[in-house]
């Protein structure tokens, strides 16, 4: 049989002849190159038989049907599939389809679509989180082991920046200032709108440093615009309050700036 007329199943025999064992290779070497198709056979008793017949499907890759010898994040996959899986998540790649986003993924037509090969990977369960995290690093075909018991886990990145955000916030012990300190009750209008500027200012620069802490966690963000100003707004007194509570020291007050004034002067600007 000659498909299209472009393949001879006939040989010219040499003055020795040839072998129906050389016939066979050169027939199959021709379908393989022309079609992509593998006539190999094997014998089994008295029956010609594919090398891959008695290979059971538990044992196939389940990306591509080429033989898999283990699991590879979290599903049985070949080596050629495992590598192209990691590769595409590591390098976070995106691919594009030249179709209609259904092309076969098999052995032999696996590298024509790069995208419906990975959606096949995801398809049938393979993993991305544990190439992200290199979970089965050194033990292949094990799933990731159970996270730590909480008292051994690491501090999660929200409490990380917590603690971050506020040491910034305190004013460094070695930079106060304490030009303006004054235990005595300020008589004079000059020197008086002088230290309520001061402390309203230490107020204002309060509110920024309050409002850019809590910018920067994105947590923030997943409420609404509407939502998230009302709730700043409503809690920003409670913040001065407990910002400035946490710096007393005896009688005086630590303001944000690093200015140092006495609680006298406080009682009298801001009253009781």
């Amino acid at each position: 049989y000659s498909p299209s007329g472009l393949l001879q199943t006939s040989y010219p025999v040499g003055p020795y002849g040839v072998s129906h064992a050389d016939q066979m290779r050169l027939y199959n070497s021709q379908l393989k190159h022309d079609f992509g198709i593998d006539m190999r056979f094997k014998l089994v008793g008295n029956q010609r038989v594919s090398p891959n017949a008695d290979v059971s499907p538990s044992q196939l890759c389940a990306v591509c049907q080429d033989s898999a010898q283990c699991q590879h994040y979290g599903v049985r996959t070949c080596e050629g599939c495992k590598g192209f899986f990691k590769r595409t998540v590591q390098k976070n790649a995106k691919y594009v389809c030249l179709a209609d986003k259904n092309c076969p993924v098999d052995k032999r037509r696996r590298n024509r679509c790069q995208y419906c090969r990975f959606q096949t990977c995801i398809a049938v369960g393979m993993d991305k989180e544990v190439v992200r995290t290199d979970a089965l690093k050194g033990r292949r075909g094990r799933l990731p082991s159970k996270p730590k018991s909480p008292s051994t886990r690491q501090p999660n990145s929200f409490q990380t920046q917590f603690c971050r955000f506020y040491n910034d916030s305190i004013p460094n012990p070695a930079n106060l200032d304490f030009s303006k300190l004054n235990y005595r009750t300020v008589t004079n209008k000059e020197s008086l709108c002088e230290e309520k500027l001061l402390v309203y200012d230490a107020f204002t620069r309060s509110c920024d440093i309050i409002k850019q802490w809590v910018d920067k966690f994105s947590l923030f963000y997943s409420i609404q615009n509407s939502e998230r100003d009302r709730l700043y707004s409503n809690c920003l007194l409670e913040q001065i309050v407990l910002r400035t509570a946490s710096r007393l020291d005896g009688d005086r007050v630590i303001l944000c700036s690093g200015v140092v004034v006495h609680k006298v002067q406080m009682n009298y600007l801001l009253g009781d």
